[in-house]
């Protein structure tokens, strides 16, 4: 009586293989919880007290508790979950991961902390001599939690887009932010709308982790603003990848009235776009924030290998219940 159901459930598993990849935010095979120290960019500590997990969301908390004797002689303590592409599946399939995480469409869907001093952030990161890495971050209080920054770090430059204005305020309800990387563009989306777009700028050439955080900026200014003395919280409710060919219906028709991912088109009004590299600088070993990260490839970007080799396995396994 219960194959019906299995097969059921198998089938989605199937179509979600063959279309992206979900990572559900409770499973401690894909995420791990960060515990290393962090730079002097930081005022807060990760600890592993600070990531829950309940009702279907993840929670990354700030708050003071044990601080600062338990804190590493930070004043706040903070959390922070990794995605670890190589330690997440089977031994046969750490090859095909590996690449899985490089050209394609990022997303998670989460409520902000929007708060004045702190980083609530999503963004793909690999720890190489020069920064690879590709962020979505609110920013202090973020102008009343009305606005969202965007930077990109690739082969030696820093791409710094600056806080983008939303029709929204971030911090009363999920909402989903993803952006999609190819050689050379990177576009960010809001609710799989494209909001900004930057084209025929360099790009991480090597793949990348998945990361979810929330922390306590060090040295504020007028920028971010002081933290204030109270527990902060940001939410996740999912995240997800999905390689260039096969991406989400609404990204994939963006690449396509694009012509290709090589030109930026017209923008719709709440829409910006760039096709010149005039926000760069080159990046210093000063600007470069020290992180022990989880373990990355190393392999210039691919896409696409890593769902059918899945894909593959997960039938070989489902015909083995008959």
């Amino acid at each position: 009586m219960e194959r019906p159901v299995t097969f059921v459930i198998c089938f989605a598993c199937v179509l979600q293989m063959v279309t992206g990849i979900v990572l559900p935010l409770n499973d401690t095979s894909i995420w791990s919880v960060s515990t290393y120290t962090p730079s002097d960019l930081f005022e807060s500590q990760w600890n592993t007290t600070q990531v829950s997990y309940d009702n279907g969301n993840l929670t990354l908390t700030i708050d003071t508790i044990g601080c600062p004797n338990a804190c590493g002689g930070y004043n706040w303590t903070a959390g922070e979950v990794h995605e670890d592409q190589i330690n997440r599946q089977a031994d046969t399939l750490q090859q095909a991961t590996n690449e899985a995480f490089s050209f394609g469409y990022f997303e998670a869907t989460f409520i902000p902390a929007c708060a004045n001093g702190g980083i609530s952030s999503m963004f793909s990161y690999a720890d190489v001599a020069y920064r690879a890495e590709i962020d979505i971050e609110f920013e202090g209080d973020a102008e009343n939690c009305t606005a969202v920054s965007y930077t990109h770090y690739a082969q030696g430059q820093v791409y710094q887009w600056g806080r983008k204005s939303l029709s929204f305020n971030a911090s009363s309800d999920f909402h989903a932010y993803g952006f999609l990387w190819t050689n050379d563009t990177i576009a960010w989306f809001v609710d799989r709308t494209l909001h900004f777009n930057a084209t025929g700028v360099l790009t991480p050439n090597i793949s990348m982790n998945m990361l979810l955080n929330n922390w306590v900026v060090r040295n504020p200014g007028s920028y971010y603003g002081p933290f204030p003395n109270r527990t902060v919280t940001a939410v996740y409710r999912s995240a997800s990848y999905f390689p260039l060919s096969n991406l989400p219906t609404e990204i994939a028709a963006y690449v396509n009235a694009e012509g290709s991912a090589n030109t930026s088109g017209s923008a719709a009004s709440s829409t910006s776009s760039v096709t010149s590299s005039t926000s760069t600088s080159s990046i210093t070993s000063s600007s470069i924030q020290t992180r022990t990260a989880p373990n990355e490839a190393t392999g210039v970007a691919t896409t696409g290998a890593a769902s059918f080799v899945q894909l593959s396995l997960f039938v070989f396994g489902f015909a083995s219940l008959f």
